[in-house]
C-alpha cells in the first residue's frame, strides 16, 4: 500500500510528536477534547500544564496486559461508566513521592505506569493516577479516548500507556472545553491535533489486520472460482475472496462486495434482491474470465445467530457510511491488497463504497454499477417495509440501502 498522504499528516504529525516528549490534543467524536502525552515521558512541566488547563483528574490509559500485571483491578465490578471509561483503583508510586499530588510526584508515577519492567509491589492503592484499561484492538474495536491514546504511543515506538486529561473550558467556568475551544487551544499553543476517527482511519489504512484461514478449489454453475477465506485478526469479521482468473498486478479488476444476507443468499427471499445480486455477479464475472467477489460473512462483531440474521436481512449493497460498513470496506480493501489487485472496476451502484475502498488504500479505477436490477415484488414491497429512515432510491428498480424484518 502507498505512503501516508495529507489525509493522515495529522496522525503522522501526533505520533511524532509523542515520539519527542511533547503533549498533543485528541478530539473525541462528542467534541470534546484531551491533552495527551507518553507516559514513559511524563514530566513535571508536562503534568503541570495538563493540570492547568484541564479537570486535573489525570488518567493513564494502559492494555488489558498491563493493568493485568500491575494487579489493577476495576473501581467498580460492574462498569455501569456509559462513556466505557475502564477505570481501575488509583494509584501511586511505592517509593520516590511525597503526598502524591504535586506535579513531581504524578509525573514519577506516570512514568512507572508506562515502564513494563515495573510490577504490582511498586504501587500503592489508592493513589492520586488513575489507570483505565483499554480494549485490546484499540480504536478498531472500541472508538474511545483511552484507546486512541493508547494506539497513539504504541504508532509512536514508545511503550503502550498515555496520560490524558480533559480540557476545559475558559469562557464557561465548570464546563468541559468546546470543539471550538479544543482547535483554538491546539493552535494557541502549538500542539498536534488529532480526532479519534483520524486514528481509526490511519490504523485501517497501514495496519494489516487480515489474515488467510483457507484456500480451496471451488467449482461452480458460473465456472470455476478459487474460494480464500480470511480474517480480521482484531474483530473476528470473515471474508471469502471468490477469484475468478488472474488478477495479481492487474488493474480495473471487477469486484463485487456483497454482505450475508441469509434470508435472502440462502432461500431466496423475495423481500430483497441479495440472491439475484450474488448469482448476477458471479455470473458476470465468471462470464468475463476475471474477477472477485468479496462475501463479508457477519454484520455484527461477534458470534450472530440465524435469528439476528433473519432480521438484519436486506441489501447485499453495503451502506459504507456506518460504522459496520466502513469496516467492511477496511477489511475488503486489505484482501484486494492481499491478492495483488492494483485497482478494482467496482460492481455497486455506491460511490461511498470506492470512497471508502480508497480511504483505505485502494484505487477504484471505474464503475460498472450493480449487475441486477430488483425483481418486480420487491419493488412493491420496499416502501411498506422501510423501517431505518433511509430514503429509498427506486429510480432504478432497486434501492440501496433498506432494512426488511423477516
Amino acid at each position: 500500500m502507498a505512503a501516508a498522504s495529507d489525509r493522515y499528516s495529522p496522525v503522522a504529525r501526533a505520533i511524532a510528536d509523542l515520539h519527542g516528549g511533547k503533549a498533543i490534543v485528541l478530539l473525541a467524536h462528542d467534541g470534546f477534547g484531551d491533552l495527551v502525552f507518553a507516559a514513559q515521558h511524563a514530566t513535571p512541566q508536562l503534568v503541570s500544564f495538563m493540570v492547568r488547563h484541564t479537570s486535573g483528574y489525570v488518567a493513564v490509559a494502559l492494555t488489558e496486559h498491563a493493568c493485568d500485571r500491575l494487579d489493577l483491578p476495576p473501581m467498580h465490578p460492574s462498569h455501569t461508566d456509559p462513556s466505557g471509561n475502564g477505570f481501575t483503583v488509583s494509584v501511586d508510586a511505592k517509593d520516590g513521592v511525597r503526598t502524591g499530588i504535586s506535579a513531581t510526584d504524578r509525573a514519577h508515577t506516570i512514568r512507572l505506569l508506562g515502564n513494563n519492567t515495573t510490577h504490582s509491589a511498586d504501587l500503592v492503592r489508592p493513589g492520586h493516577v488513575l489507570p483505565s484499561r483499554v480494549s485490546a484492538g484499540g480504536v478498531l474495536t472500541n472508538p474511545g479516548r483511552g484507546e486512541a491514546a493508547v494506539d497513539l504511543v504504541r504508532l509512536a515506538g514508545l511503550q503502550p500507556a498515555g496520560a490524558l486529561c480533559e480540557l476545559v473550558s475558559q469562557r464557561e467556568i465548570g464546563e468541559m472545553a468546546t470543539e471550538d475551544e479544543v482547535r483554538e487551544f491546539a493552535q494557541h499553543h502549538s500542539l498536534a491535533l488529532v480526532t479519534v476517527a483520524e486514528v481509526i482511519a490511519y490504523r485501517r489504512r497501514f495496519e494489516k489486520q487480515v489474515q488467510k484461514a483457507a484456500v480451496t478449489r471451488l467449482p461452480t454453475a458460473h465456472g470455476e472460482f478459487m474460494a480464500y477465506g480470511y480474517e480480521n485478526v482484531l474483530d473476528g469479521l470473515e471474508c471469502i475472496a471468490l477469484v475468478r482468473g488472474e488478477v495479481r498486478g492487474c488493474d480495473d479488476v471487477p469486484v463485487r462486495l456483497h454482505a450475508e444476507c441469509l434470508a435472502g443468499d440462502v432461500f431466496g427471499s423475495m423481500r430483497c434482491d441479495c440472491r439475484s445480486q450474488l448469482e448476477a455477479s458471479l455470473a458476470d464475472i465468471g462470464a468475463a474470465g476475471r474477477g472477485i467477489v468479496l462475501y463479508v460473512r457477519n454484520r455484527d462483531v461477534g458470534d450472530v445467530g440465524p435469528r439476528n440474521k433473519l432480521q438484519l436481512c436486506g441489501t447485499s449493497e453495503i451502506d459504507a457510511e456506518s460504522a459496520a460498513g466502513a469496516r467492511y470496506c477496511s477489511t475488503g480493501a486489505q484482501v484486494l491488497d492481499e491478492l495483488g489487485v492494483r485497482s478494482v472496476a467496482l460492481l455497486a451502484n455506491s460511490a461511498d463504497i470506492g470512497a471508502a475502498l480508497e480511504a483505505s488504500g485502494l484505487r477504484v479505477g471505474n464503475y460498472l454499477g450493480s449487475p441486477t436490477e430488483s425483481a418486480e415484488p420487491n419493488v412493491h414491497y420496499l416502501p411498506a417495509v422501510d423501517t431505518s429512515g433511509a430514503s429509498l432510491d427506486l429510480s432504478e428498480g432497486r434501492c440501496d440501502r433498506w432494512v426488511c424484518s423477516a
